[in-house]
This record gives structure tokens, C-alpha cells and sequence, in this order.
């Protein structure tokens, strides 16, 4: 397991570097574009920094929350609402409670998606309903089925496209067009 960090804030980077020896953990810097976040295991995690300077990079949160762990360090002046990150805090907390999330996010388990397992026709019709924005209980009523159903075939056809929950699946909307047309 190794763990990154991505900031444009000199000072940040020598913190959590700096917490993280304390700690006994070698947090290494980089940037987008570096030969090292080509190589990314689920085992591995990135701290992201965004702030003002570099809020470019949540575009890049989802595509590299495929590949790795994300704890995301979000800047107080931001009102950003980020669901594709593992863990988000603000940068105004200490860097013992970022060690203490770092922590519980290498405790924790990522798979890879499963994209390569196709949905049934339940699956595709619940998944585009949702896209489209309809909740659980109008679905099931269209569908003559409970809502609580629904929710189980939608979580189903979550985990067989990669995706933990369906906030997941709106940032990734474009890419399942191509693969669930009805």
C-alpha cells in the first residue's frame, strides 16, 4: 500500500508529511500526470487537496476513484459537494485527524468494479428510471412491484456496473448510456 498526496499548497504537503512520519506512514507527493498514479492499486490511497487554485481536479476524482482509495481535503472557501470521494474533510482540521481518517481508509476494503457482468432487463429499466431521476416508489409502482424491490435491483445493478451508490452512477451517467441501451 502506498499513499499520496496531490496539493498545489507547499505547506499542506509538508504537514501531512510531516504527521504522517510521526505516524510511521511515507507519504510521497505528486501530481496529475505522474508516472506514479499510473500504476495505482485499490490498496493504495491519494490524498487530494482542493482548494481555489487547483478545483480543476474534482474532474478527475471520479476517474481515480476507479483505480485507488480517495481522501479528499476540501478548502473552506469551497461549497462543493463531492459523493465519489471515500472519505471528505475540510483542510481546517488537524493533521492528526487526517492521519486518524487516513487510518480508518487504509482499514478499509475497495474491490475492483465488476463492469464486465451485464444487467438483466429489470436492472437496465430501474438503473434508466433512476438516471432520469425517479425515486423508488414511483419505479415500483410502474413496475407493479414493492419499492423495497426496486432498491434491491438498483443496488444489484450498482455493484455489477462498479458503482457504490447511485450518486456514483450520475457522475458516470455518460459512459452507461453506451452500455445499458434498452
Amino acid at each position: 500500500m502506498a499513499v499520496f498526496i496531490i496539493s498545489n499548497n507547499c505547506f499542506f504537503q509538508h504537514g501531512i508529511i510531516c504527521a504522517g512520519k510521526d505516524k510511521g506512514w511515507e507519504i510521497v507527493c505528486c501530481q496529475f500526470g505522474d508516472a506514479l498514479l499510473d500504476k495505482l492499486s485499490y490498496n493504495d490511497i491519494v490524498i487530494l487537496h482542493l482548494n481555489l487554485e487547483n478545483k480543476s481536479h474534482a474532474r478527475k476524482i471520479s476517474s481515480l476513484n476507479q483505480q485507488c482509495k480517495i481522501l479528499l481535503v476540501v478548502g473552506s472557501t469551497q461549497g462543493v459537494l463531492i459523493c465519489d470521494a471515500d472519505i471528505v474533510m475540510n483542510d481546517r482540521v488537524s493533521p492528526d485527524s487526517i492521519m486518524e481518517a487516513l487510518l480508518r481508509l487504509s482499514n478499509q476494503i475497495k474491490f475492483k468494479p465488476t463492469k464486465n457482468r451485464p444487467l438483466n432487463r429489470i436492472e437496465r429499466i430501474i438503473i434508466n428510471k433512476s438516471l432520469e431521476g425517479k425515486n423508488a416508489h414511483v419505479i415500483a409502482h410502474a413496475l407493479s412491484m414493492s419499492s423495497k424491490l426496486v432498491c434491491n435491483y438498483r443496488h444489484k445493478a450498482c455493484r455489477k456496473i462498479g458503482a457504490r451508490r447511485l450518486t456514483d452512477l450520475l457522475i458516470i451517467k455518460e459512459h452507461l448510456i453506451d452500455d445499458c441501451v434498452i
